[in-house]
């Protein structure tokens, strides 16, 4: 297990043992949840201390009673008044609780009160943002975002709920393709289009402003969350770099513009690109994927970058076409990584990169040059699916892996020749 998961284990079981013990951030108080109800226990340990109270008094008064009794001549009027006081004190002590009672079930009242007239109040919130969303202006548009991004600061319970209303807004038919009218003027559809680009961006902004994990300033800001839900999505000028994201599905999305950027991102749960259009340079520089990473039938139009990306589960990029540069150098896969039957228009690039189970490139196609200097293997087996033109060294490292160098490296050769 690496250095950063082992640190991230330790935190874990450090929250859960701070909060058995009643002390930590995860024994703090919810923030915002519905109310407890009154236990009827409370109740029943309240009647139990006034009664036991109110034995002790009336006990107190009854032995003044025998002790005035056996006195002679007896004190009738000083017995009256212990009487008097036994009957007094009882009284009190029933009206007493009585009152604490009536109190404390008002108190609860109020508090189950408030919390129903907040939750009204947010779910009118919600529905007024969401309604704003619909809206033919794209300042109204604008707005919806922003009180949806408001409501999520205000009640963390909810921001899942709004990372989904943002998404599905992304996911809906854009409105750059929807709003073509031949019939009318072009500069009215430029417009059009521009104003709905605008708004998206502002979408986009928001998932970023709130997925960043980086630095200090970013954590505070940053939303907790289950999925995140981009499939078909239409995405422009995309910039994930150093977001955490838990687990993502961007099946069917298009990246347009002039890239899309996930440098030093991490996905701790599976991350979905299952048919995914790159438009412009699509940039994983040091990304992390703890779940499975699938690429299956992706399409990179230009030049995409893997450098020193790690793949701690399965790398599928089974039928990717990856029109311009395939970078990789220093990725670490410490599963199965699927290549087969992908089709790499330029040149491939694997230099230094780390095969932990087995590497598949069967029926895959190279058009360009490829580089696999230096690029190791833990295992060697017929499990294996090199890449064509290359095959494994005549010996393994002093590590015990395995490197892979040229068919034609004249090494090779050399030693052919010295064998015959």
């Amino acid at each position: 297990m690496p250095l950063n998961y082992q640190a991230e284990d330790r935190l874990r079981r450090f929250a859960l043992w701070s909060a058995r013990f009643g002390f930590g951030p995860a024994a703090r108080p919810r923030r915002s949840g519905r109310p407890l109800p009154l236990a009827a226990w409370k109740l029943g340990l309240g009647l139990i201390t006034i009664g036991f109270v109110a034995y002790l008094l009336w006990n107190q008064r009854y032995e003044l009673i025998l002790a005035l009794g056996q006195q002679v001549p007896v004190d009738k009027v000083a017995i009256a008044e212990a009487r008097n006081d036994i009957l007094r004190n009882t009284l009190t002590a029933i009206a007493g609780f009585a009152v604490a009672a009536a109190l404390l079930l008002n108190f609860q009242k109020q508090r189950h009160e408030e919390y129903d007239a907040t939750q009204k109040r947010i779910a009118d919130l919600r529905i007024q943002a969401v309604g704003q969303l619909g809206d033919e202006s794209p300042s109204v548009r604008i707005g919806g975002l922003h009180n949806l991004e408001r409501l999520g600061e205000s009640h963390p319970k909810l921001r899942q709920i709004v990372l989904d209303e943002i998404c599905s807004y992304l996911r809906l038919e854009h409105r750059m393709d929807a709003s073509k009218d031949d019939s009318a003027p072009n500069s009215v559809q430029i417009e059009v289009l521009g104003h709905e680009a605008e708004v998206r961006l502002i979408a986009q902004e928001i998932l970023q402003r709130h997925l960043r994990f980086a630095t200090r300033e970013q954590r505070r800001c940053y939303w907790s969350h289950e999925r995140l839900n981009l499939k078909n999505a239409r995405l422009v000028d995309l910039d994930f770099r150093g977001c955490l994201i838990k687990e993502a599905d961007f099946g069917g999305a298009q990246f347009r513009g002039n890239g899309a950027s996930f440098g030093d991102a991490r996905f701790n749960g599976v991350a979905a690109f299952r048919g995914v259009q790159f438009s412009g340079v699509a940039v994983f520089w040091g990304v992390q994927f703890s779940g499975d990473a699938v690429f299956v039938d992706a399409q990179f139009s230009e030049d995409a970058y893997f450098k020193e990306a790690q793949f701690t589960n399965n790398a599928d990029f089974f039928g990717v076409h990856f029109g311009g540069i395939a970078s990789f150098p220093g990725a670490q896969f410490s599963g199965i990584a699927y290549f087969q039957d992908a089709l790499f228009g330029e040149t491939v690039y694997f230099p230094d990169a780390q095969f932990g189970e087995t590497m598949l490139f069967g029926d895959a196609q190279f058009s360009g040059g490829t580089n696999f200097q230096a690029t190791e293997l833990l295992v060697r087996g017929d499990q294996q699916d090199l890449p064509p033109g290359w095959r494994y060294a005549d010996r393994a490292e002093s590590d015990g892996t395995w490197r892979l160098v040229p068919v034609d490296d004249p090494e090779f050769w050399r030693a052919v020749e010295s064998i015959g």
